[in-house]
C-alpha cells in the first residue's frame, strides 16, 4: 500500500477555514470520486464519497476539512485590516506572520502580513505577553480604505501563509493539518478498499465542515448517513517534544511515529475500541492508547448521539504543535492508520460480527 502523498500535500495547500471549505471539498471530490460509486453533498457543505451504496451494512469514516483561521472585521482609513479568530489559533504565533486574505472581487487570495509594534517600541508589559487581536492588524500594502475595500469585504477569511513540506524521516509539517489529515486518511482508506475489491460493506468517506467552531458538520452528516458504525479521525496531541512532561501525566504519552492512537472513554463505544485494537494486533500495527474521560473535543462527540445511538470509535493521529502554522505528522503513522481502518472495515464482512442497530431486545 502506498499513500497518495502528493495529493495530501496538494490538499494542505488549499485554504479551508470554517465556513469557507468549498474549494477544498471540490478538489477532494475531484481526486476521490473515481474510487466511489456515489458522491453526496448537503446544504451545510459536508461531502462524502460512497463505495457499494447498495450494500446492507454501513461504515462511516469521517474527518473534518475545516481549519482554524481568521476573519476581517474592520477596515480603517489607512487601509489596515483588523481581524478576529475563526476557531482557536494561538495568538502567540500570529503576530509577524505572513497571511493570505481572500478577495471576492478578484476571486483570489492576496498576500499580507500581520503587523504589530517593533519590540524596540513595546513597553515592558507588552514584551511579556501575546498581543490581543485588536492590537494587531493585517497590512496588504493598501494606501487607504478605498484601495483596501476594493479588494476585501468585512467577513473575508484569512489563513496563515504556510504550505506543507516534507522534513527528515517522512515528517510532514504545515498549516491546517488539523484535520485535513483525517479527511485524507478516510478517503485514502476508501481508495484502498475499492482497489482491494470490497463488496459487501457500504463505506461512506466523509469530509465534514465547521468542526473548529463547534462540531457542526459532523452532527448533520451523521444524522443523514446514520451508519451502523462510525469512526472519527482527528489529530491527537503528540507529547514527545520538550516541555511536555506534565502533559504526559494529564493527557497521556503519545509519540510521533509510534502508530495510531486508539482512544478509550465514554465518547467511544467499547465494542468499537475493542475491534480496532483487535485489528491492530492481528495486522501487527503499532498503536498507542489514550484515556478520554469526558468530551473528546472531536466530531466523535456528536456522531455518537446523532439521530439514534451510533457505535462510534475515535482514531487519533499523532500531531506535534497543534493549532500553530507548523503542525507535524509522520507518514508512517498515516500508512498504519489506513491499514488499520481498512482491516476494521473488512472485519464486518462476516455478518455475525456486525454490530446491531438501534434498540435490541435483551432476553434473560
Amino acid at each position: 500500500m502506498s499513500l497518495k502523498k502528493e495529493w495530501f500535500l496538494e490538499l494542505l495547500s488549499i485554504p479551508s477555514p470554517s465556513g469557507f471549505e468549498e474549494v477544498f471539498a471540490s478538489r477532494l471530490l475531484e481526486r476521490y470520486a473515481p474510487y466511489g460509486d456515489q458522491v453526496l453533498q448537503d446544504a451545510h457543505g459536508n461531502v462524502a464519497v460512497v463505495l457499494n451504496p447498495d450494500a446492507p451494512y454501513t461504515v462511516m469514516l469521517e474527518g473534518h476539512m475545516d481549519e482554524i483561521g481568521y476573519m476581517i472585521t474592520h477596515v480603517d482609513d489607512n487601509g489596515f485590516l483588523y481581524f478576529q479568530p475563526i476557531g482557536g489559533p494561538d495568538r502567540a504565533t500570529t503576530e509577524g506572520q505572513r497571511v493570505r486574505v481572500f478577495s471576492e472581487s478578484e476571486n483570489r487570495w492576496v498576500k499580507g502580513v500581520v503587523g504589530g509594534k517593533p519590540i524596540h517600541l513595546k513597553d515592558r508589559d507588552e514584551r511579556d505577553r501575546a498581543r490581543k487581536y485588536e492590537e494587531m492588524w493585517i497590512d496588504v500594502g493598501a494606501r487607504n480604505r478605498e484601495e483596501a475595500e476594493a479588494l476585501f469585504r468585512v467577513g473575508a477569511p484569512v489563513v496563515l501563509d504556510w504550505d506543507a513540506e516534507e522534513l527528515l524521516n517522512g515528517r510532514i509539517v504545515g498549516r491546517g493539518i488539523d484535520d485535513r489529515v483525517g479527511v485524507f486518511l478516510a478517503f485514502e482508506t476508501l481508495r484502498v478498499l475499492r482497489e482491494s475489491g470490497l463488496r459487501d460493506i457500504r463505506v461512506v468517506a466523509v469530509a465534514a465542515v465547521q468542526e473548529e467552531i463547534g462540531l457542526r458538520g459532523a452532527r448533520t452528516i451523521a444524522y443523514e448517513v446514520y451508519p451502523d458504525v462510525a469512526v472519527a479521525l482527528d489529530v491527537d496531541f503528540a507529547t514527545d517534544a520538550p516541555s511536555h512532561e506534565k502533559d504526559q501525566k494529564r493527557v497521556g504519552k503519545v509519540v510521533l511515529g509510534k502508530g495510531p492512537v486508539l482512544l478509550r472513554g465514554p465518547n467511544i463505544t467499547p465494542a468499537v475500541f475493542e475491534r480496532l485494537e483487535e485489528v491492530a494486533k492481528k495486522e501487527n500495527i503499532p498503536y498507542q492508547i489514550v484515556g478520554a474521560p469526558g468530551a473528546t473535543g472531536t466530531d466523535a462527540w456528536v456522531m455518537q448521539v446523532a439521530r439514534g445511538a451510533i457505535p462510534t470509535g475515535l482514531v487519533g493521529i499523532p500531531n506535534r504543535y497543534m493549532h500553530t502554522p507548523a503542525e507535524m505528522v509522520d507518514l508512517e503513522d498515516l500508512e498504519n492508520i489506513v491499514k488499520l481502518l481498512a482491516g476494521f472495515v473488512r472485519s464486518f464482512e462476516a455478518p455475525e460480527r456486525r454490530f446491531p442497530r438501534g434498540l435490541v431486545e435483551v432476553k434473560d
